[in-house]
Parts: structure tokens; sequence; C-alpha cells
């Protein structure tokens, strides 16, 4: 029962990420989180943001070459990595939930999400 209630710790650890305003590792939330409440572990931090992600709250973007990030919008989305300067961006892509369906069809796996990470170089970088 203690994993589904929202606990205080658990809406600072949300809150945080909302207003970080990126796509953070958890190690990067910690740090946030730690300037403002240095009594929240991080343990803490690490165990409540896989379960806000679990809870569908929030989304792990799974990040192949470093640490996961976290993004405070759960709705399903495509995330652009900078291959320079490392950051991750939201496309405004629509997601394909048909390829869910697609991949199931002809492998025969049973699938519930997907994620597809897209490399380049950011604006930013490019000047």
């Amino acid at each position: 029962m203690s994993e589904t209630r929202n606990t205080p710790q658990r809406k600072i650890i949300l809150s945080s990420l909302m207003q970080m305003h990126c796509h953070p590792t958890a190690d990067q939330v910690y740090a946030y989180i730690h300037a403002r409440h240095p009594k929240i572990s991080r343990a803490t931090v690490y165990r409540n943001l896989s379960l806000l992600a679990e809870q569908n709250l929030i989304q792990k973007v799974p990040i192949p070459k470093g640490a996961d990030c976290f993004d405070f919008q759960p709705h399903p989305h495509y995330h652009v990595q900078c291959e320079h300067c490392g950051k991750i961006f939201d496309l405004s892509l629509p997601y394909f939930e048909r390829l869910e369906q697609q991949v199931a069809d002809k492998q025969g796996f049973i699938l519930h999400k997907h994620h597809i990470l897209f490399e380049g170089i950011c604006p930013d970088c490019q000047k």
C-alpha cells in the first residue's frame, strides 16, 4: 500500500521534475532536490522516480549510450538526443500506436509500449 500513496517526498520529486523543464537523469533530479531538500536521500529519489514511471505519472526515457532520463510528460511521445551536447528534446510527431500492433502481428509478441530515440545535432550545436 505504501507504494501507491502520495507521500510528501513523492510530491516534491514530481514537482521538481516538472520545474526542471528538461529531461534529467536521476542524478540530476537528486542534485536539484538535494539543494532544496537536503534531508531527502538519493535512494528515495531513485525509488520514487521508478514508482512514478511505473504509475505512468512520468515517463522514463531509455538512453542507449547513457543514463536513462525522466520526462514529466507521461503521454507516449518520441524524443531526439543531440549527439554533441547530449540534451534530450521532445518531438512533436504523432505516436504510432499501430506500430506495436504491426510488430505483435508479425513477431507474436504482446507489446505494451515502444520507445524510439532519434539522434542528431540540435539547432544550438549547429551554430
